[in-house]
């Protein structure tokens, strides 16, 4: 027996050499029974095989053990399984934290290279219409040289096209990753992959009976026999493709195979997903940056008040930093009153509660040093899953000396209507059309009217009728060519009796005139 042992290797689990007397037989010798006992048996050519071992002694009629039962059941596919299924989470593990793409694939490379022990692992990725290399171990540098494009070229170095136009790719790699595997061959699965545990007979397939395009057949010159490709898929399209080479004949299963494909899945969705990540993180970036350097108020508060975001527009404008502003309340930047005499207790709880309400707005606000500023205010609110207002989204455009000019104007406008309506005369104003928009005092009193009756063209009633043509007529020539209107006609007063005025209309006019 000793001699037989001595032909193999006898590991423990972990791989350490399984002592004499600790072996299963051993205890069987001794008269006891072994049950379930694991153990691997490393052949003469290197290959482990995972063994469950049970004995039984066999005794004579007084009781001595004279042989022993002993039964083998090879568990290789069993601990490939668990192989394939600690790998597999720890991948996932791996492709969910957030790491840059090309770390995350090396950590992925690294523990399929681990738990297969194969000689060799690549991922190839598309790159516009072909697969190089994205990252690998264990390839020669020849290798690489020769297979890390897959295009099909011409004499003259071009590119080779099929009748339908579409670029063509070489080697088995070329038919995975276009999805022309033949599912009913041996050489590939139903998930489109192609794997073999001997590629040398490979070399005497006939051109015109092998699949694939210009097969280059350099795996098998470089010595592997044991090849595995798994097509990489996101959202159904192949976008790269996993490699798996050994020198050593039988190192894939079928089941190993297939569960390299879920893997293989699973690499491509996080891919789909970092991308998608990446591209966001961009977005985000420079949409901060816009927002940062917008020449306006961007703030961002949840329905409570408490500001999120503050950018640095908003942080000049109001004198507050970002870290003595974040985390606060809105309401530190509303006056309860405004100047004008507006109230605003309530402006912030309204504008949560009633956003279709102040989409715009416009209101006074007041500053860190408590000097008041008038902004514009565009108002978005941000809703949570379940359509709740869960933050707004605000935008402000200060409009303080726009403010001031309006109260200005106005204040202007009062003295004007205050002066013209202290003056005897009659006194109105017109738009550029002609239409009267304002008339004095003494026009109402004389008249007798109000201004709902004067308004735009009412004042044609106060006119003698005999004599309104003629004024028309002047008038519309005035206002068609800007000139001074000097006009004398009848107007009725309250009591009914028409007197005479001299009319003198002067023109205001813009700077293009």
């Amino acid at each position: 027996l000793e001699d037989h042992i001595a032909r193999v290797k006898l590991l423990q689990p972990d791989g350490t050499p399984f002592p004499w007397e600790d072996l299963p037989v051993s205890h069987t010798w001794r008269g006891e029974e072994v049950h379930n006992v694991e153990m691997t048996i490393e052949r003469v050519n290197g290959i482990r095989v995972p063994l469950v071992v049970n004995t039984a002694p066999l005794r004579d009629a007084e009781g001595n053990v004279i042989s022993a039962v002993v039964a083998f059941d090879d568990i290789t596919e069993r601990k490939q399984a668990e192989t394939f299924r600690s790998m597999g989470q720890d991948i996932l593990l791996i492709l969910s934290e957030d790491k840059n793409q090309k770390e995350a694939i090396k950590r992925v490379l690294d523990i399929i290279k681990s738990a297969t022990g194969v000689d060799a692992v690549g991922i190839r990725l598309q790159d516009e219409d072909d697969f190089p290399y994205f990252y690998q171990e264990g390839f020669p540098e020849d290798f690489l040289l020769k297979e890390n494009s897959l295009l099909a070229r011409t004499k003259d170095g071009g590119i080779c096209r099929d009748e339908c136009g579409d670029i063509c790719l070489e080697c088995t790699c070329g038919l995975v990753v276009t999805s022309k595997t033949d599912p009913s061959s041996p050489l590939f699965t139903k998930g489109g992959s192609s794997w073999t545990n001997d590629s040398f007979p490979f070399l005497q397939v006939p051109v015109e009976d092998d699949p694939r395009t210009n097969p280059r057949n350099e795996c098998i010159h470089q010595g592997f026999a044991s090849v595995a490709l798994i097509p990489i898929r996101a959202k159904g399209r192949v976008v790269g493709l996993l490699q798996l080479n050994d020198r050593r004949k039988g190192r894939f299963t079928l089941e190993g195979i297939e569960a390299l494909e879920k893997i293989a899945e699973n690499i491509g969705e996080s891919m789909l997903r970092k991308q998608a990540e990446e591209a966001l993180k961009e977005s985000e970036t420079k949409y901060r940056e816009l927002v940062q350097n917008a020449n306006s108020v961007i703030i961002r508060w949840r329905c409570d008040g408490t500001l999120v975001f503050f950018n640095e527009y908003a942080q000049s404008l109001f004198g507050y930093g970002a870290d003595g502003i974040i985390g606060r309340d809105v309401r530190i930047l509303v006056p309860e009153t405004e100047s004008t005499g507006g109230d605003l207790t309530e402006l912030i709880q309204n504008i949560v509660a009633h956003p279709a309400n102040y989409m715009n707005n416009v209101n006074e606000n007041v500053c860190r040093d408590g000097h008041r500023v008038w902004l514009a205010w565009t108002n978005k609110p941000i809703f949570d899953e379940h359509g709740r207002v869960a933050e707004i989204l605000a935008v402000g455009v200060d409009i303080t000396e726009r403010k001031k000019a309006e109260e200005a104007l106005q204040a202007s406008e009062e003295q004007l209507r205050s002066l013209a309506d202290s003056i005897p005369n009659l006194a109105w104003w017109a738009n550029g059309d002609g239409y009267i928009t304002w008339y004095n005092q003494r026009w109402y009193e004389y008249t007798g009217t109000t201004p709902e009756q004067m308004e735009g063209w009412g004042w044609q009633s106060v006119h003698d009728p005999v004599e309104l043509p003629k004024v028309m007529e002047r008038w519309q020539g005035s206002i068609a060519t800007g000139e001074p209107l000097d006009m004398t006609f009848p107007l009725r007063g309250a009591d009914g009796v028409f007197r005479l005025f001299l009319t003198r209309v002067l023109p205001l006019k813009d700077s293009a005139g």
